[in-house]
């Protein structure tokens, strides 16, 4: 088996355990993505403006 096929197979197992959750627990991992989300969005923008203040510097 390839590391890909391996790579769906885990992700597809996720899938499934995910939607045999409680609603209550779906929402608290939703709620967390959309968090790392936008902490990650800050963190690239952050990082974008120190390479662009660093370029005109």
């Amino acid at each position: 088996m390839t590391v890909k096929a391996k790579k769906r197979e885990m992700v597809e197992g996720i899938a499934e355990k995910f939607l045999l959750l409680p609603e209550s627990d779906k929402s608290f991992i939703a709620g967390y993505l959309t968090g790392k989300e936008e902490e990650r969005a800050r963190w690239q923008q952050e990082q974008e403006r120190k390479q662009s203040a660093a370029v005109t510097a």
